[in-house]
């Protein structure tokens, strides 16, 4: 479980740092990301 935290807040941190380029080619909009990365890391 203790994994699985710290890879959700290493993850959301390297979101938060794409590019709007990058957000566009995944497909995902910046008001995405910061719904995505204002979770707490224990929240999916």
């Amino acid at each position: 479980m203790f994994t699985t935290w710290h890879q959700r807040a290493v993850t959301r941190r390297e979101l938060a740092r794409l590019d709007e380029r990058v957000l566009h080619d995944i497909g995902l909009s910046q008001s995405d990301v910061e719904q995505e990365v204002s979770k707490p890391f224990w929240r999916a």
